[in-house]
């Protein structure tokens, strides 16, 4: 079971929002798009959509780690795809949907860094920052939330629930 906390128009909004914010910050330099699976998959379609309307065009990239069993870190970052592009010189924007501990992200942009790209940033929908449990940030933050587990809009409980259109809380483990 679940509880919405961010409907459908709301997610919608926070993306045009960032959008706008990423497609100042990098004008006029070439852009990859780095999400991280899997739970950035709808996050970032809507964010290269509204990066797109606003003329940014950017290379797609991937990258998949992960610190998470069930609703717990397991503390250590485990790296399952690596970057496929050349993003030497380039303006390279990591994107998940939620930043928490940071360990996933912090991982992901030393990864990137190592590529030689000019310059790493991160874009992510929702900030837990009261979970941080390394020094990372993001520099486009969509808004801040709490310690609920979230579910929706690509976030997971073990594979479950990341078709929905909204942002939830889960509220009971099924």
């Amino acid at each position: 079971m679940y509880e919405i906390i961010m409907s459908e128009l709301q997610v919608k909004s926070v993306v045009e929002r960032l959008a706008s914010e990423v497609a100042a910050d990098c004008a006029g330099r070439p852009l990859v798009v780095a999400g991280i699976l899997k739970a950035c998959v709808h996050f970032m379609s809507d964010l290269l959509r509204a990066l797109s309307e606003r003329g940014v065009e950017a290379e797609i990239d991937f990258i998949e780690c992960s610190s998470y069993s069930g609703t717990e870190s397991v503390g250590k970052v485990e790296n399952f795809l690596l970057p496929q592009l050349d993003c030497r010189g380039k303006y390279v924007l990591l994107v998940d949907t939620i930043l928490e501990t940071g360990r996933t992200l912090k991982k992901a942009m030393e990864v990137y860094a190592s590529t030689g790209a000019a310059q790493v940033e991160a874009c992510v929908l929702l900030d837990k920052a009261k979970k941080r449990l390394v020094n990372v940030e993001a520099r486009f933050v969509g808004l801040s939330a709490g310690d609920e587990f979230i579910v929706g809009y690509g976030a997971d409980y073990n594979q479950k629930y990341r078709n929905l259109p909204f942002v939830a809380k889960l509220i009971k483990e099924e």
